[in-house]
């Protein structure tokens, strides 16, 4: 591990002997920056968000990110990564280094809860083209045997800079399973959290992320969730009643996808494969979606938690 200043001194030299262009572009991190080269990248090990790194592609210069996983970790988690799964964040290098494994990936442009923070809520249009991209992802996981879980709105990121094309950041919560998505535990962002994992006993993972959709919809249109407290056992006393309110301003069709996902009974609720095909999908525009920043936020940030 190296100072910014020293390895740009090393690069610099490495360049002059080599004959080759000194005068490369700087690196777009602080002066005093605590650097590690793994192959043709730089990690910036100074800015760090749960095991999380900018990083540089010195082919390119692009921006990157880097996701750092502990050795069991990774193993563990590394049929999920290389999964292949539709509307995933792509993988683009992974890199290991002692007892640590480190994952390259595109630079996200922003992720999609900021977004609708921005917005406060979405146009039908808007929110039919986004969150068409979330089902596809769904059904392409729950194919292949993956519960996704803990799915919310800040787990999505942006893939480029207009904000067209939306991707899941990581499978980290993921489960692969063999034949059946039962589960018995219980974790996850509280506002998305179905009925029966606040129940003893065992669930659907399957359905518990159809009911994450639900919440995922209704917050794009609404602007909010459609069960929010700010005392978590007042928050589940709400989901475990199953009551909510649409506003008038959603159309029919919108107020339909939402009740077949939000159906309080999991056998109830429009498997992915089947929901892609509803003609509120019809209403998808390729308007910009760029963000109209508003004052007015009403989408709050909850940490995940757990649940027994």
């Amino acid at each position: 591990m190296v100072s910014l200043a020293t390895f740009l001194h090393q690069l610099k030299e490495q360049s002059e002997e080599t004959n080759e262009c000194a005068r490369c572009p700087p690196l777009p991190f602080p002066a005093d920056s605590e650097l590690l080269t793994l192959g043709h990248y730089v990690v910036n090990l100074s800015h760090k968000e749960a095991d999380q790194h900018h990083a540089v592609d010195l082919r390119t210069r692009e921006l990157r990110h880097c996701k750092e996983y502990p050795a069991k970790t990774f193993l563990a988690l590394a049929p999920l990564i290389y999964s292949d799964i539709e509307g995933v964040h792509k993988v683009l290098d992974v890199t290991k280094l002692n007892d640590k494994f480190y994952v390259f990936s595109p630079r996200p442009f922003g992720d999609l809860h900021n977004f609708l923070k921005q917005r406060r809520k979405l146009t039908e249009g808007i929110a039919a083209s986004i969150f068409r991209q979330i089902v596809v992802l769904v059904r392409d996981a729950h194919r292949k045997n993956v519960v996704l879980r803990d799915l919310k709105l800040k787990k999505f990121v942006f893939e480029d800079e207009k904000k067209t094309k939306l991707r899941l950041h990581t499978l980290d919560d993921a489960h692969l399973h063999n034949g059946s998505d039962i589960l018995t535990d219980r974790h996850g962002c509280p506002a998305y959290i179905c009925p029966e994992m606040l129940l003893p006993g065992s669930y659907s993972g399957q359905a518990a992320d159809l009911w994450s959709l639900g919440v995922i919809l209704y917050t794009l249109l609404v602007g909010h969730y459609p069960f929010f407290d700010t005392n978590p056992q007042m928050l589940f006393t709400k989901i475990r009643s199953g009551n909510y309110g649409v506003p008038e301003g959603v159309s029919r069709l919108g107020r339909n996808v939402i009740s077949s996902l939000l159906a309080y009974d999991p056998a109830r609720r429009v498997p992915a494969e089947i929901l892609l095909h509803h003609p509120w999908f019809e209403k998808a525009t390729d308007e910009p979606l760029l963000p109209a920043p508003l004052a007015d936020q009403t989408v709050p940030t909850i940490k995940k938690g757990k649940f027994y």
